[in-house]
């Protein structure tokens, strides 16, 4: 588990507990992570047998966070070979990767760098709201400027660039 599995893994424990499993190729990675208490087990999504593993335990969801959009859509194409029927989620880097993962039956698939722009919008509004109890958009008013008759900003909050 990388970074975005690793940020996976601990959101959804929170919701699902002890249910919830790491996978990772990596032996020394694997053994690492169990250190740090993570339920985590080596496989490889890639591989035929890890599938035939998952329909026999029968999770409700198997989050992909592969590196590369084909490794992802072979484990796609491996839950179909298996009749896995639980949902599947997948991260990918660009919009024709999410539609092809969308057209090979992924139940959900997020383009890495718009959901990272989400979440840290999303977390420093929330850090500065609890820090100064109060909303980000309590500074300069953004949306407030025209010119030329439009406005600069579409934005309720500070936009730094």
């Amino acid at each position: 588990m990388g970074r975005v599995g690793r940020s996976a893994y601990r959101t959804v424990i929170d919701t699902y507990g002890d249910k919830v499993c790491g996978l990772d190729v990596n032996t020394k990675r694997v053994a690492a992570l169990k250190l740090q208490n993570y339920n985590v087990v080596n496989g490889d999504a890639e591989d035929l047998d890890f599938w035939r593993t998952v329909v026999n335990s029968r999770p409700r969801l198997v989050m992909l966070s592969l590196a590369a959009h084909l490794d992802a859509m072979l484990a796609a194409r491996w839950r179909k070979t298996v009749g896995y029927s639980g949902r599947i989620g997948a991260v990918t880097k660009y919009q024709e990767d999410r539609d092809a993962l969308l057209a090979a039956d992924v139940d959900a698939a997020y383009i890495y760098h718009e959901e990272v722009g989400v979440g840290f919008a999303d977390h420093v509004e929330k850090q500065l709201s609890n820090k100064w109890g109060q909303r980000a958009n309590a500074g300069p008013d953004c949306s407030a400027p025209q010119q030329a008759g439009r406005q600069v900003s579409p934005y309720p909050f500070p936009v730094v660039h």
